[in-house]
């Protein structure tokens, strides 16, 4: 539909200069039949509307495709990134994967605009118009074609020279991109040391390399786009001198010299816009290594062909000489080995780097071990579909992220079909309904960026109740009490109580007051259990653990002196 319009487009476009060449030969040049001025008029104008009726559509027609590719590439770029594993994002920032979903797109909706209304309508233009001039006159026609080889050669160059320039800019793009997304995140910290004007600072920095990235890009187009106006120019000198030298020695007439003129501007305009088409094509190019970069990356955990169904049983977790490092040559994990049985309350400590955090990511399988295996029920995590373990394994981070939304909606984000019920029942098992009720509009509250209006230990709860409603079987809690104030801990520990039996729960602790309660607690150190144990029992044996109970039960004196 779109070419026949083109084509429609085109014909139509062709018939005003030769109207004109009748209209002056015949009507104007003679002083005669006078009673024609009218009609051929009407006939131009008729023409001028037909255009402009046809070039609404196809400007429909390719606006809407355009967005289409673009909604439907969006959609494919979020999809796969939401299916590439934690270490792609370590490698990434998310600001430049950012400005790839939302600036690098944009070019492949101009690439159908383009080919739509723009390139396919220039090629044809040039065809229809050339078939013209060397109808109405041959030697003409070869006049006009003069400044053609130097358009394509100045292409060429154009090409070489400007495709570099536009790495520089997707770069600064993406800086400026990473800049803005860190400072809006932690605008807090910022406001609270007074480094606005340091962040000022920063901004510009990056605003000015953004512009001298650009600015090398733009003069080179500029530069180029002038140098082809002035060969057209020249073009159109050589028809007047020959053109007017045919109409002198009367090999010619006046109307079909105007008829030229005319055409000869209609065909040199969509020539140079073609020249022009190099630097829209090397924008398009750039950003399609960009976004492919995305869509064939690699850097995805490997699914089992056929699935393995998750094994009946409460939640039991097993190690079997696990070695795991994020560099696989520097290990973070050394040859562990430990089995926690079903609903029990499990306690990981040890010093910052010794591995906790890590067991986390390979029991969520963020990661695959290089050496040994991760069992949950006796199944290695690797034989299960990521869909299933996530929703048997609920996890609670150190750092409570919360979206901008209503409470149930964030208690509810796990397990968008859970009712009123379900909501309120997690809500009070993780200890945070009375503080929700107490709220004008309770589960309605509206929350502000990262759960703005709760405080830390209330958006701690919520998050715990967050992973309660999906009624996991195993529960971890990664840190969850180490930013939140004594009061606050102690609801989270009598959260932690009630879900005694109901789901394995792992918890990772600094604050050794959270796991007296725990049924077992690991102490790794240096990447290895080093001892295994009760609260007491361990205190009893005077080992690291006993030496981290030591430690902070000075620094509790030393805070309440």
């Amino acid at each position: 539909l779109v070419f026949l319009l083109l084509l429609l487009r085109v014909s139509l476009g062709l018939v005003p200069p030769y109207l004109v060449r009748i209209l002056v030969d015949n009507v104007l040049t003679p002083s005669r039949n006078a009673e024609w001025l009218l009609w051929f008029v009407a006939g131009l104008f008729a023409v001028a509307v037909a255009v402009g009726i046809v070039n609404v559509i196809v400007g429909w027609i390719s606006s809407w495709v355009g967005a289409g590719t673009a909604k439907d590439l969006r959609e494919r770029l979020h999809a796969r990134l939401l299916g590439l594993n934690v270490k792609y994002f370590d490698r990434h920032p998310a600001g430049g994967l950012m400005s790839r979903v939302l600036w690098d797109v944009e070019y492949f909706q101009g690439f159908v605009e383009q080919m739509a209304g723009g390139f396919l309508l220039n090629v044809m233009m040039v065809l229809g118009i050339g078939v013209m001039l060397f109808y109405m006159n041959w030697e003409l026609a070869f006049m006009v074609l003069v400044p053609i080889p130097l358009v394509v050669v100045g292409a060429t160059l154009f090409w070489k020279h400007v495709y570099p320039r536009y790495y520089p800019v997707w770069e600064t793009q993406s800086k400026m991109a990473q800049h803005l997304s860190g400072v809006l995140s932690g605008i807090r910290m910022v406001k609270a040391f007074g480094q606005e004007e340091r962040e000022r600072g920063r901004f510009a920095e990056t605003a000015g390399d953004m512009q001298k990235a650009r600015h090398a890009l733009q003069s080179s187009s500029v530069t180029f786009n002038h140098i082809m106006v002035f060969v057209f120019g020249l073009g159109g000198l050589i028809i007047w001198f020959y053109g007017g030298r045919l109409v002198l020695s009367g090999r010619v007439t006046l109307g079909t010299l105007m008829a030229f003129f005319s055409y000869v501007g209609m065909f040199y305009g969509p020539v140079h816009a073609l020249s022009m088409f190099s630097n829209w094509m090397t924008g398009f190019v750039s950003a399609g290594r960009r976004v492919f970069d995305v869509l064939e990356s690699s850097s995805r955990l490997e699914e089992p062909k056929h699935p393995r169904p998750m094994p009946s049983g409460g939640g039991s977790v097993e190690f079997e000489n696990v070695t795991f490092g994020y560099d696989p040559h520097i290990p973070i994990l050394k040859n562990v080995s430990f089995r926690i049985d079903a609903g029990r309350f499990i306690g990981i400590v040890g010093k910052s780097g010794s591995g906790k955090t890590t067991l986390v990511n390979l029991i969520c399988r963020f990661y695959d071990p290089q050496q040994g295996r991760v069992l949950v029920n006796g199944e290695d995590v690797r034989n299960l579909s990521r869909e299933e373990l996530h929703e048997h394994a609920a996890l609670v981070l150190q750092d409570p992220f919360l979206f901008r939304a209503s409470i149930r909606d964030n208690i509810a984000y796990g397990r968008p079909d859970a009712g009123a019920p379900a909501v309120i029942e997690a809500a009070k098992a993780a200890n945070c309904h009375d503080f929700i009720a107490r709220r004008p509009a309770a589960y309605d509250t509206k929350l502000g960026e990262h759960g703005a209006g709760l405080s830390g230990g209330e958006r701690q709860r919520v998050t715990i109740a967050r992973a309660l409603v999906r009624n996991p079987r195993i529960l971890i809690l990664d840190e969850a009490t180490s930013s939140v104030d004594t009061e606050a801990e102690q609801e989270i520990q009598r959260a932690l109580a009630k879900l005694h039996g109901r789901c394995t729960t792992i918890v990772i602790a600094h604050r050794l007051s959270t796991l007296k309660n725990a049924d077992h607690i690991f102490v790794m150190d240096d990447g290895t259990v080093v001892e295994t144990g009760r609260h007491d029992e361990l205190v009893e044996r005077g080992g690291v653990y006993a030496k981290l109970v030591r430690i902070q039960t000075e620094l509790a004196a030393i805070g309440a002196d």
